[in-house]
């Protein structure tokens, strides 16, 4: 109990002296205050160094100080929210801590679902990367694959052409075309060599849209495993997967659900106990004494009106009355 309040005490700047001769229930309270403080310190540590270490890759050095400035922040705001007085708060400071609440329980629920559900969630991210690949891909081809349609015509031209001269070689052979002579004459050789350059063609035509296809297919791989990369890599993917995993499935729904709830709890538990318990008799000591030094602040501003006031009725006379006042009263006395 004595370390605690030595600690609490440390923690809100208070007297430690004056607090161990406070009533029982006092440093109750104070040590209460100083240990949920911790709570709220320790989820916003710990989310800040998961997230960044595995969701956003740092180094261990740079997720550590990362961990640290935001428990710090979050130390300093709960600090001044303890320490501004109950009477002073309104509802702003309260809606404000738990503004700060909110977002400690989106980053906190966060990482732990990050921590349970990372079996899962590989696999279904694994999934959806698969598919996207191939949608990737096929943007790619249609994007740059205009000069593949070029040779695709081309290559359909070059097929009819060959098609067209092979059957009339055929026909000017057996007779029934052409010259109507059966046998390898020369009109028929003339079409043979007419059918060789074709299929010539018909063969580069072929070999360079195959070389096209190959270049794009390979380019579309290498455009599509960039950009997974990329999206690998980005925070918000991995969020927006994340989300997409749980509200696929209604128990994984429910489950997030409840360590939402479970944090949210832990993080507000500390504003609602310092909203809903009466003040410390420190806490009334500190208002008593900022009050009566209000009073003597007022008291000082009013005599120093009347001075003003008294100065400029009398004018320069005004000094003279004060040493005759003065030495009246020293003959009194």
């Amino acid at each position: 109990m004595t370390t605690l309040l030595k600690i609490s005490s440390a923690l809100f700047g208070y007297d430690y002296k004056t607090v161990l001769h406070q009533p029982t229930s006092s440093r109750q309270k104070i040590v209460t205050m100083g240990t949920l403080m911790f709570i709220p310190l320790i989820l916003w540590t710990v989310s800040g160094f998961y997230l960044s270490r595995v969701m956003l890759g740092k180094g261990l050095g740079v997720s550590i100080g990362i961990a640290i400035v935001l428990g710090l922040i979050i130390f300093i705001v709960d600090r001044s929210f303890v320490a501004t007085p109950k009477r002073q708060k309104g509802y702003l400071m309260p809606g404000l801590r738990l503004c700060f609440a909110f977002i400690s329980t989106v980053l906190g629920s966060l990482a732990i679902d990050l921590m349970l559900f990372s079996g899962d969630l590989e696999e279904f991210r694994q999934s959806e990367e698969k598919r996207l690949r191939q949608e990737e891909i096929l943007k790619y081809k249609e994007t740059h694959g205009l000069e593949l349609a070029r040779l695709d015509e081309s290559l359909l031209k070059a097929e009819k052409r060959y098609e067209q001269l092979s059957e009339a070689y055929l026909k000017e052979l057996d007779g029934s075309g052409g010259t109507g002579m059966y046998g390898k004459g020369k009109v028929a050789e003339a079409k043979e060599g007419e059918q060789l350059k074709a299929g010539e063609e018909l063969e580069r035509v072929r070999l360079q849209r195959q070389a096209a296809l190959d270049s794009l297919e390979q380019k579309a791989i290498v455009y599509s495993e960039e950009k997974i990369q990329k999206r690998g890599d980005a925070l918000m993917s991995q969020v927006k997967d994340l989300h997409d995993f749980i509200l696929k499935d209604r128990f994984t729904i429910g489950f997030y659900i409840f360590f939402f709830g479970f944090v949210f709890l832990l993080e507000s538990y500390f504003i609602l106990y310092k909203i809903s318990a009466s003040e410390t008799l420190y806490e009334q000591f500190l208002a008593a004494e900022e009050e009566y030094g209000q009073q003597r602040l007022a008291f000082y501003k009013e005599q120093k009106d009347r001075m003003l006031k008294e100065k400029g009725l009398l004018g320069g006379d005004y000094d003279k009355v004060i040493q005759l006042t003065s030495s009246g009263r020293r003959k009194i006395i």
